[in-house]
């Protein structure tokens, strides 16, 4: 169970077992549509393995939580750290990081908020949840220009295509489109958190 909770390998099931009525034997019986999303997925990997590398598009996912705390985390990993190592190494592999990337010197380890550039600073002034009780920050944030904006009517059309059940949930913990977390205001805009 530890790979697939690393994310080392996809658990999909593809199929089960039936009892034939008739003899009373036990069959395997695919999955048809499992079946075809395990090779529509082959291929997508098969597909970006030989994709260049600069045209390759990657998330790096961490958790911001509980909003407006300092708890910025990912499975026990120094995020800061780790974005900085990554990052220089994927520029060095040939990864397109944008034209506005500098590499990160590692050894000086210059992660105070007084440097404008380090990891720490986009990650806390950029890539953070903010809490409902301060939403004068996330007003601010919405007008840093750091970070982007969806409309609620753009987030109404997203939320639109979730499955029923799952925009149970959403209502359950966010409320009803556009929710009240990470929400402007002024304008209704939903933001995402994000450092680049």
């Amino acid at each position: 169970m530890l790979q697939e909770i690393e994310g080392l390998i996809e658990l999909i099931v593809i199929g089960g077992s039936d009892i034939d009525e008739l003899t009373g034997s036990t069959k395997k019986v695919p999955i048809e549509e499992r079946a075809s999303y395990v090779v529509d997925r082959a291929l997508m990997w098969t597909d970006l393995k030989y994709s260049d590398d600069k045209d390759k598009r990657i998330a790096f996912i961490y958790y911001s939580y509980p909003p407006g705390k300092a708890e910025i985390c990912a499975s026990y990993l120094d995020v800061p750290r780790t974005r900085e190592v990554l990052l220089n190494e994927m520029h060095s592999a040939g990864y397109d990081l944008g034209t506005n990337f500098t590499s990160y010197n590692i050894s000086d380890r210059n992660n105070s908020i007084s440097n404008n550039e380090s990891i720490v600073v986009k990650l806390v002034t950029q890539g953070r949840n903010i809490g409902t009780w301060a939403q004068d920050d996330i007003d601010n944030l919405a007008t840093s220009g750091a970070i982007d904006l969806i409309s609620e009517d753009e987030y109404a059309q997203w939320f639109s295509e979730f499955p029923e059940d799952m925009q149970y949930s959403v209502i359950a913990i966010l409320g009803a489109p556009p929710g009240d977390q990470m929400v402007v205001q002024c304008t209704k805009w939903q933001q995402i958190p994000g450092s680049s």
